[in-house]
């Protein structure tokens, strides 16, 4: 065990773990349960329809994995998931940390943690502000532990049996001022197509043209190019332009 995650985790008796489906939430819930036991752990994961279905049930996966009680909840959805500001993070977390801070309270639960660590640093996220104005606690971050870290925990548990593929949620696909429901829904619908292809692979929404971004670099040869691009005219209509 790692001296100074055990002298963190003495600060505590009981936890909710923000679970959002991804290696690093995971990672925290079973050092969570390993430093307080899975009796004294809930994981939690927010399922509005802006998450992937798969996340959500990915998360699930791993709470069972884990042996931990899993809640799912619903938060208020922010008006500007809709839209393209720079900050949608942040007013999507908030709605979704004062939604566990009422879980919390209800439970009687000593603490929230959450994933972030110190490989975040290096990007603009938004959604930390929220993170640190309902004092939610980042056992990596505040340990200077990284995503080298995170696969450590993750190669040395029964998590090891997964495959995570790190996802944002799907309005974070949306570059349009006026975004609707079934906008979302058709990128999940894109990406759940395409994904078994391309395990990386994100959509973007303009409202008038589509823009396909993997993760990775990676060189898109004529026969996967045509499966692309029939894939999202099927569900965007033929007239939508795609750029790879």
């Amino acid at each position: 065990m790692n001296n100074k995650l055990k002298e963190y985790f003495k600060n505590f008796k009981t936890a909710i773990v923000a679970l959002s489906g991804g290696a690093d939430s995971s990672a925290v819930l079973k050092l969570a349960t390993d430093y307080l036991g899975k009796e004294n752990v809930l994981a939690a994961t927010c399922v509005n329809f802006n998450m992937f279905v798969y996340e959500i049930n990915f998360a699930y996966k791993v709470a069972d994995l884990l042996n931990v009680a899993w809640k799912p909840f619903y938060a208020k959805l922010a008006n500007e998931l809709f839209t393209d500001d720079r900050d949608k993070c942040f007013y999507c977390k908030k709605n979704i940390l004062g939604e566990l801070v009422k879980i919390k309270k209800e439970f009687g639960i000593d603490v929230i943690f959450d994933g972030s660590n110190t490989d975040d640093l290096a990007d603009y996220r938004p959604g930390m502000k929220a993170i640190e104005m309902f004092n939610i606690k980042s056992p990596l971050l505040e340990n200077e532990l990284g995503k080298e870290y995170v696969s450590e925990v993750i190669k040395n548990s029964v998590l090891n049996t997964l495959s995570f593929h790190t996802q944002s949620c799907i309005a974070t696909r949306i570059k349009m001022k006026n975004a609707t429901v079934e906008d979302m829904r058709r990128i999940e619908l894109a990406e759940d197509k395409l994904r078994e292809k391309f395990p990386d692979i994100r959509v973007r929404y303009f409202g008038d043209y589509l823009k396909v971004e993997f993760k990775r670099d990676r060189i898109i040869g004529g026969f996967d190019r045509r499966f692309i691009f029939e894939v999202l005219e099927k569900i965007f209509g033929e007239k939508i332009k795609i750029t790879i």
